[in-house]
Order: C-alpha cells, then sequence, then structure tokens
C-alpha cells in the first residue's frame, strides 16, 4: 500500500501530487509528469508551500492540478497563454493543449 504526497499552496488552496512511498518508507510511485510541477511551481512562487500527506484537509477541500487540467488552470489564474512548443515538448493530448 502506497502514502502519496502533495505539494500544497495554503494561500489558493491548489495542489499537485508529486509522488508516494510505500508503508516500509520506501519510495514508490513518483509523478512523471514535471510540467504540471513546474507550472504549479512557477504559478504559485513566492506564496506559502507544503509537502502534505492525504489526510490533510487541503485534499478534500482544494483543488487537484493534473495533466488534464494544468494548463487551463495556468492560463487562467496568471492571463497568460502558455508557449504551443512547450506544450507539444510535453504532449499536447496529456495536457490538454
Amino acid at each position: 500500500m502506497n502514502y502519496s504526497y502533495y505539494l500544497a499552496c495554503l494561500e489558493t488552496h491548489h495542489y499537485v501530487w508529486i509522488g508516494s512511498f510505500n508503508l516500509n518508507g520506501l519510495p514508490g510511485e513518483k509523478s512523471e509528469h514535471s510540467l504540471v510541477i513546474s507550472l504549479f511551481g512557477l504559478l504559485h512562487r513566492g506564496k506559502s508551500l507544503l509537502v502534505v500527506g492525504e489526510e490533510h484537509p487541503i485534499i478534500e477541500e482544494g483543488t487537484c492540478w493534473n495533466v488534464e487540467n494544468a494548463v487551463a488552470i495556468y492560463e487562467k489564474i496568471s492571463g497568460e497563454k502558455l508557449p504551443s512548443r512547450l506544450i507539444v515538448a510535453f504532449g499536447s493530448d496529456e495536457l490538454g493543449g
């Protein structure tokens, strides 16, 4: 059984899955979507970020960034269009582009 952990912003109540470990403390799965994590970090720079576990209230109440919605959330909040070459580099089908 794996325990997931997330990078969360306490100000916006947004979070992104970054990986997991099993109950023996060994690494489990890790996120393969570096663009999602990068966009999350870029948009939340200067804000209070925290690594949280699955039981944290922000996971139930907040907005999860993932490959389906990251580009749309980034563009909506930042007001900037993400360069298409960046979306293509990571696979437009996976990132909603």
